[in-house]
């Protein structure tokens, strides 16, 4: 977590908490379109101070940034050079005060112009590797470019709270429920604390006493608690009333004991009143066991390419699968036959050709009929009928692939090159800790290429994508429906149909009940 301290106002000399630190502000006139320089003068030699459990002090670091206002109006940022805060302002205004926001070094959601921009919005979500502080102060003085010296007191908006965790999981924990997003009004000076999505904070891996900035809030009697790989579910204990500058530190119990059969978080509707769960990764058939099983890849982005799998032999591993090859009926997941009509045709009642339906997945609740493959309709709803964002094209560190966001996704999370476009020209490229800590943490799903077979020739498309649907058009007995995708060209998630000898990557959902 990073520098800061917590709930209480940072100071000076590196004061304890609940304690006010006064800082100097100097600004050097510069009549070059209506800048001027200000330096903050902070008096702590840039050393780095990890937030103190003990007294919750704060201390700013070299790189940490300050938004500045003026008469309701960005006009710039002071960013710490190890001394102390420094840079230009367009244009403040003379006779009022200078508005001081320091926001956890978290990057708006949209770019800000100076003398232009009224408002911004960050999230406070991810706290794993340092925590987010967010403070505001107005100089005590008015600006006028004739004087050199301001003073100011940055206070806190938030609270410093400790967590006990307990999870026998070392994916990622999070915590549901609180106020993650804080708007700042710079015409009002008003910072407001919200809740988006379902509020997640991200508190770190496994289990442990984990530390966390909470924003103003009212109490929570029962929170809830998770793991992003889908393993597990739990509870959060009773958590007070938040306000600002709050020190709790005699710990909350997170417990995320209990095995959630593998479904991510994120609720996709696939019609006006039905919605799914995703699986936590593509379907795997592990063939190398000496008891062959049927699992999810471990990670959203992970594929098994060219391993082997355009072989027939049974003993390899494969997520590339023909069309029904669940195990049913003699059509086994190793079947690599070039002839459609060695594959599944017919009654779409029977459902055991359908791989969720006939198997049980080890690390999905392990029971058969927990699972089934979208229909051509459930893909068409999720990319096509759905309101705000809906989906993208992404790289997540070098893998391609689409990117679906959950029902009542909040804009301003995440800035994406495009979105919602059948034909896209541009991919967003996203940091493994961003999906991690943002994305996939707010129950975003990640649908990658991961190359497709013909027969026993495997595609080396690692820019292409092709999901199998669960049904075929009625005027057809050897092709059936897919998700198909190539990069920075078409999306196209209905309507397109294949070859049941095709192999193609297969993503399970489950229905909400």
């Amino acid at each position: 977590m990073k520098r800061i301290g917590i709930i209480l106002i940072m100071s000076l000399a590196l004061v304890t908490v609940m304690v006010q630190c006064k800082k100097n502000v100097e600004t050097v006139p510069n009549d070059v379109n209506n800048m001027v320089d200000i330096i903050l003068d902070v008096n702590n030699n840039g050393t780095r101070v990890d937030v103190n459990t003990a007294t919750g002090a704060v201390v700013f670091e070299n790189g940490d940034v300050i938004y500045v206002a003026s008469d309701g109006k960005y006009v710039g940022t002071l960013t710490h050079n190890g001394s102390h805060f420094a840079g230009t302002l367009t244009n403040p205004t003379v006779g009022i005060p200078l508005h001081f926001y320091f926001l956890g070094n978290i990057k708006p959601g949209v770019a800000l112009t100076p003398g232009s921009s009224t408002s911004c919005s960050v999230f406070i979500t991810d706290q794993v590797s340092k925590l987010p502080v967010i403070s505001y102060a107005t100089s005590k003085e008015d600006y006028s470019s004739e004087v050199s010296v301001y003073s100011a007191h940055l206070k806190n908006q938030c609270a410093l709270v400790k967590f006990n965790v307990n999870t026998p999981s070392g994916a990622l924990v999070c915590i549901t429920g609180f106020n993650n997003k804080v708007t700042v009004d710079f015409s009002s000076a008003i910072i407001t604390p919200s809740k988006s999505g379902e509020g997640v904070i991200n508190l770190g891996t496994g289990s442990g006493e984990r530390w966390a900035i909470l924003l103003e809030q009212d109490a929570l009697s029962d929170g809830e608690a998770f793991t992003t790989d889908g393993g597990y579910v739990g509870t959060c204990g009773e958590v007070p009333a938040i306000s600002k500058n709050d020190f709790l530190k005699d710990g909350i119990e997170v417990n995320v004991l209990t095995d959630n059969d593998g479904k991510l978080r994120g609720k996709f509707s696939v019609g006006s009143s039905e919605q799914v769960y995703f699986s936590k990764g593509n379907l795997q058939y592990i063939g190398s066991a000496a008891t062959p099983y049927w699992k999810f890849a471990e990670e959203q982005y992970e594929r098994l390419g060219d391993n082997g799998q355009g072989s027939a032999n049974i003993d390899v591993d494969r997520d590339l699968f023909g069309r029904g090859t669940s195990g049913y009926d003699g059509k086994h997941p190793y079947m690599t036959s070039e002839n459609t009509w060695d594959y599944v045709r017919g009654d779409l009642s029977n459902t055991n050709y359908d791989w969720g339906v006939y198997n049980p997945v080890s690390n999905g609740g392990n029971v058969a009929g927990l699972w089934r493959t979208p229909k051509g309709e459930d893909f068409a709803y999720i990319f096509r009928s759905r309101s705000g964002h809906r989906f993208a094209p992404v790289y997540i560190d070098d893998v391609y692939g689409v990117m679906l966001f959950p029902d009542g996704w909040d804009s301003d999370l995440y800035k994406f090159e495009l979105i919602n476009n059948e034909y896209p020209s541009v991919s967003t490229q996203i940091t493994l800790g961003d999906w991690k800590n943002y994305l996939e943490a707010n129950g975003a799903v990640f649908l990658p290429a991961a190359y497709w077979r013909n027969g026993i020739v495997i595609r080396n498309s690692l820019n292409v994508g092709d999901y199998w649907a669960s049904n075929y058009p009625v005027t057809s007995e050897s092709h059936g429906y897919r998700l198909y995708f190539y990069e920075n060209n078409w999306i196209w998630p209905y309507d397109l149909t294949a070859s049941f000898a095709y192999g193609f990557s297969v993503r399970l959902v489950t229905d909400v009940e």
